[in-house]
């Protein structure tokens, strides 16, 4: 086969002494190019730790470590591959382990030395480097939501409007200026906060900016004069022409008096200076060239100052007149890019604030400030921070070029190389980390920056990437180091024809030219490296006319579904990806497949919130939580569980017990009136009785109802929130119908619900319910790998035989006005300029500077759109197809879709490419119809499992006063067995430091009824006794016979210790923890192990599996860590085992 055109760069990007900027587009193989280049520098470098590479995901990461190490084990036999570009791979591996023999690395045996990291994970490491710099001391935890935060932080700021006379006359001034709404206040502040990352930086303390206006119209003055200059240029060879044109449009306007901007353009005669002062006479041509709409000119009338004349002579002037603008119309149209130019002049605002608008940026630079101190002070008293304010702080850290830190200097020393990964994803804080990172760097020196990007693949703006600081690097380098491109063009993936039509139709809907202040990717063609296959590569199918959403989305779906069906029976072996823009654009789809038998694999797509089994879970929580949650209660009666019909929920809370809580009336019913649910002392039939005027079955659902939810009640104080939720739904059944799939998600939940109990309470609800949105259910069981539903944003970095982009006509949600609207942007000469305008009042016209923001920023994200579309089809290995809703006209014309879908950038191109299925005539709107499902319900006569009546405790342990417990054995946990063999497990290790390995050696059988016994005391059922059992002498016999894991249980080690219990404050509060296992060896360093007894899951790579587990554990035994150095200064070496594969993995720390 054929070398790929592109060999050459592939080859070059390889020079170990030089620095690069590789554009990679989709299906380039860039991973395995960083995979080569990683590897050349690993054969060079004394330490692996001096090549440091940077992903923005621990999936990249993982993905480039197990390419690394899988590289390394192919390595080890001495036959290389047929593949040129894999034999490449191969004798660049075997220099590597060449190196690593001669210089004693054992990187198979310590992967931990591969310095792969996220940026997150690598800002963290800094901060934990080099706390007191960073102004954290002890490392706070990160919060994965600072929502609440957030919250606090403004409520706390609000309150100085009563206490703090500096701050409450710019605070009112705010306030004022919107209204006094509060909450539309407080929203707007969070969502600064939440990116103040971006803001904070440009505004500092507050002070230098509110002194700064004419920096800031300075910065205004150079937007205008870049504007101008560029479209002087382009316009400089129809300079006379179109002066002398505006010139004659202006004397008849000003002949005429009619208003109109065109004339500013009196007695022109050339084209107007790039000035500031001359912008009206520029937005005076825009406007003669253009319609309202920003469309060009196709007439002209006396309103533009093209009247039709009256005397024949005057008519044939005018005429011409007329026909040499529209000539030149028609000149400019062939220019790549000046329409945008043109359109953008229009709303190209003047250098100047007007007063009150800089009297609001004014009170914003003095509340954004205190906002950001209130926000601190939250952080230190909750020991949390924010990923914003961990890179900050590793900002902070590495000091500055002038005054670098110790830490800045050290790293200087320890990295030779950098290599970052899908650098067109880079936000500003993290540019600027890279910057600090290579102070001092100079071509030529050793050292090597390499990064890699695709502008064309940008579709991460709404997390504050920047595609204009890739484009910036590679025009400019990066500090002092310039990068040499060595550019991919080969596409690896995707057959010839999916490849020749992404390049016809995203070469036209792409800007026509980079834009490094806009952020616009102009188009690089990519070359098929695979042939044509037969057949149709890509095929756009579009509903036509369905007259509402419901029949709209049910269309579609049901097309997708004939689609799925059509490729599997084309392509059986072929794997097929559904891709939408957003989750709920799959709302039809999902149950379409579902109608259809078709399973399918999904991560991360359905909430969990959304899920009936989880909603009825949190029901009961809300129920226990407060017996007055009406809706909680009726909610909580009509899960399958209880399964009330409506005719008996409305005995219990119609009528006169609107006034009442559903519990007291069922206490009513059941009590004889009896309010106090400890006095339950009637007998069945007395409470038959009070429940005769329910239905036959709701008298029994409700009477084993109400004897949980008593019993619940009473010991509600004694246990866990999570202990009291999750006893109560084992007893009612809730586990009873439900499949594994299914109960992992009440396990994710109910997790989160031990995460946010505060003394067997949930204080704070909302928070609860905004990390319970960023969880999302479990797969099914017996999920179909080959088809995959995902979001785009998901599917980057994957690929499929077929992709059915669906949706293409859908919008996303409008996103409220911010606050505050910027713009950082890159200037000609690369300096970075801050645009900055506050939100109008409600009552006033947009500020123009603000609309101009505004317009910016709704460009770009238009822009983004089409890249996100370009990731879509690139995913396509052999077919494509795109769906969408389009309506036609009265002459049958397709309407182009909603200005804001994926289709609208590249309608243009594929409008007369559709395959067209018409609405049925007989469709006719309808109103909304509901489609009950049949109530679930378990049987009226459900009993949870028994355990073996063997009395276990009864004889040993004190009498507790639980009421009808009829056994002291904790409630059966069938979800619980991995769990609860685990703690068995840690249970034995630690008997085994105490008491030593003699006695196990000799009969590890004759310990399995003591184990057995165990584990029922632990609350397992019989249903999993034996598997659990199995499971724990699995774990208990590796490790026995594992010299690392006797080592780890040798009794005769100094300071030996299990489950250690140690307690530290860290400045902010006290910290608890329990350690494994630690002890100190004979070289005298102290060892901190953790027991991981889960085992590699089925689809993951046991590397992949063990990184993801050091990842997890990295900050726990980091703080264990921090825990012993302050208590003692010998070395502190951590560490996990695994006892299922009996692996050892140490952690590289920084303590």
């Amino acid at each position: 086969m054929a070398d790929p055109i592109d060999l050459g760069n592939r080859q070059l990007a390889l020079d170990p002494l030089s620095s690069f900027s590789v554009r990679a587009p989709a299906g380039s193989g860039k991973t395995e190019l960083l995979t080569q280049r990683i590897l050349k520098l690993l054969a060079r470098v004394q330490r692996p730790e001096e090549v440091l590479s940077i992903t923005f995901t621990r999936k990249a990461a993982a993905e480039m470590r197990d390419r690394l190490l899988k590289a390394l084990r192919l390595a080890e036999n001495d036959q290389p591959p047929e593949s040129d570009y894999q034999r490449q791979t191969w004798s660049l591996a075997r220099a590597v382990l060449a190196n690593d023999a001669r210089l004693d690395w054992n990187l198979r045996q310590n992967p931990a030395r591969l310095q792969i990291k996220t940026i997150d994970s690598l800002c963290a490491s800094l901060t934990k480097q080099l706390p007191m710099q960073a102004e954290f001391g002890q490392q706070p935890d990160i919060a994965p939501d600072a929502t609440a935060l957030y919250q606090q932080a403004v409520q706390r700021l609000l309150e100085q409007l009563e206490s703090n006379d500096l701050l409450a006359e710019p605070l009112g001034r705010l306030l004022l200026h919107l209204d006094n709404d509060i909450a539309r206040a407080e929203g707007l502040l969070i969502s600064m906060l939440a990116r103040r990352d971006q803001w904070l930086p440009l505004i500092g303390s507050g002070e230098q900016l509110r002194q700064a206006r004419p920096i800031l119209e300075s910065a205004l003055a150079q937007l205008v004069i870049e504007e101008l200059s560029a479209l002087q240029q382009r316009l400089l060879p129809f300079a006379s022409s179109l002066a002398a044109l505006a010139d004659y449009a202006a004397q008849n306007l000003h002949q005429d008096q009619r208003e109109s901007r065109v004339r500013d353009c009196l007695g022109l005669s050339e084209l107007p200076a790039a000035a500031p002062a001359q912008l009206s006479q520029w937005q005076a041509l825009a406007e003669l060239l253009l319609t309202k709409e920003g469309n060009w000119r196709r007439s002209v009338t006396v309103a533009n100052g093209f009247p039709a004349g009256k005397s024949s002579a005057e008519k044939t002037q005018m005429k011409a007149r007329k026909e040499a603008l529209f000539e030149l119309i028609s000149l400019l149209d062939q220019l790549p890019g000046i329409l945008p130019r043109l359109q953008r002049l229009k709303l190209l605002p003047t250098a100047e604030y007007q007063d009150n608008q800089w009297q609001i940026l004014d009170a914003l630079t003095q509340v954004l400030p205190n906002l950001v101190a209130q926000l601190w002070l939250c952080f230190s008293e909750q020991n949390q921070v924010d990923y914003a304010q961990i890179t900050a702080s590793a900002l902070q850290s590495l000091g500055s070029e002038e005054q670098p830190t110790d830490l800045t200097l050290m790293l200087d020393y320890r990295i030779s190389h950098i290599l970052v990964d899908e650098f067109q994803d880079t936000a500003s804080p993290q540019s600027e980390l890279l910057k600090k990172l290579t102070y001092g760097w100079q071509n030529g020196d050793g050292r090597s920056l390499f990064i890699v990007g695709d502008g064309m693949q940008s579709c991460y703006g709404f997390r504050d990437a920047n595609v204009g600081l890739f484009l910036e690097a590679r025009r400019q380098g990066i500090g002092d180091i310039q990068l040499r491109q060595a550019d991919l063009s080969v596409n690896f993936r995707s057959q010839q024809q999916v490849v020749a039509w992404v390049n016809r139709v995203f070469k036209e809907a792409f800007p026509a030219e980079d834009d490094i202040s806009r952020g616009a990717v102009s188009y690089s063609d990519s070359v098929a490296f695979n042939p044509p296959l037969p057949g149709e590569a890509v095929c756009l199918h579009a509903l036509i006319d369905y007259p509402d959403s419901l029949s709209r989305a049910q269309a579609e779906a049901g097309r997708v579904v004939e689609l799925v069906q059509q490729t599997r029976h084309e392509d059986p072996e072929g794997s097929i990806a559904i891709l939408v823009r957003n989750r709920p654009h799959l709302r039809a789809i999902l149950p379409a497949l579902r109608q259809a038998g078709l399973s399918w694999q999904a991560t991360d797509l359905d909430p969990l919130a959304t899920r009936m089994w989880v909603v009825d879970l949190l029901s009961l929580a809300r129920a226990l939580h407060n017996p007055a949650d009406r809706i909680a209660w009726l909610a909580l009666l009509r899960a399958p569980w209880c399964g009330l019909d409506n005719a008996d929920l409305l005995l219990l809370a119609g009528g006169d017990s609107l006034n009442s809580s559903i519990w007291s009336r069922i206490q009513q019913l059941a009590d004889n009136n009896e309010p106090d649910p400890a006095s339950h002392s009637h007998s069945h039939s007395e409470q038959s009785v009070q429940l005769s005027l329910l239905s036959t079955t709701g008298q029994r659902l409700l009477t084993r109802f109400y004897r949980v939810l008593s019993q619940a009640w009473e010991q509600r104080q004694r246990r866990s929130l999570r202990d009291s939720v999750e006893l109560c739904w084992l007893k009612l059944g809730g586990a009873a119908s439900l499949d594994p799939a299914q109960r992992q998600d009440i396990d994710k939940t109910l997790r989160l619900l031990e995460q946010h109990d505060q003394g067997g309470r949930l204080e704070d609800w909302q928070g609860f319910e905004r990390a319970l949105k960023k969880l999302y259910a479990q797969p099914a069981a017996d999920a179909d790998s080959k088809l995959q539903i995902m979001t785009i944003h998901k599917s980057k970095g994957l690929e499929f035989d077929t992709v059915i982009l669906a949706g293409l006509d859908r919008r996303p949600p409008s996103p409220d006005k911010p606050l505050l609207q910027w713009q950082l942007r890159i200037d000609n000469t690369g300096q970075q300029d801050l645009l900055l305008a506050p939100l109008s009042a409600r009552s006033q016209n947009p500020e123009p500077i603000y609309l101009y923001l505004s317009n910016e920023a709704q460009e770009r994200a238009r822009m983004e759109s089409i890249r996100l579309l370009y990731v879509g089809a690139t995913r396509a290995i052999k077919r494509l197809h795109l769906t969408a809703n389009l309506n036609s006209d009265k002459e049958g014309e397709l309407k182009a879709p909603n200005k804001d879908s994926l289709l609208s950038g590249i309608w243009q191109q594929v409008k007369d490419d559709f395959d067209l299925q018409q609405a049925p005539e007989s469709l006719q709107l309808q109103g909304k119809t509901s489609h009950l499902a049949q109530l679930e319900r378990i049987a009226c006569d459900w009993q949870p499992p028994q355990l073996p009546d063997e009395q276990l405790l009864v004889d040993n342990t004190p009498v507790w006063d639980e009421q009808e417990e009829e056994s002291n054995l904790p409630e059966p946990d069938w979800q619980q067995s991995p769990r609860l063999a685990g703690t068995l497990a840690h249970q034995i290790f630690k008997q085994l430091t105490e008491t030593g390995l003699s006695e196990m050696d000799e009969s590890l059988e004759s310990h399995l009824p003591i184990w057995r016994i165990q584990l029922q005391q632990l609350g397992l059922g019989n249903t999993d006794l034996d598997q659990a059992l199995q499971r724990v002498q699995r774990l208990i016999s590796n490790t026995l016979q594992d010299p690392r894991g006797r080592w780890i249980l040798d009794s005769n080690h100094q300071q030996n210790a299990c489950e250690l219990p140690l307690s530290v404050h860290n400045g902010f509060k006290a910290a608890h923890y329990v350690i494994d296992r630690t002890f100190v060896d004979e070289q005298d360093s102290r060892w901190i192990i953790d027991y991981k007894t889960a085992a590699c899951p089925d689809g993951e790579t046991f590397a992949q599996f063990i990184q993801n587990e050091s990842e997890r554990y990295r900050r726990q035994l980091t703080n264990y860590a921090q825990a012993f150095r302050a208590l003692e200064q010998r070395t502190i070496r951590t560490a996990l085992y695994f006892p299922e594969s009996q692996h050892f993995e140490e952690l590289q720390l920084n303590v």
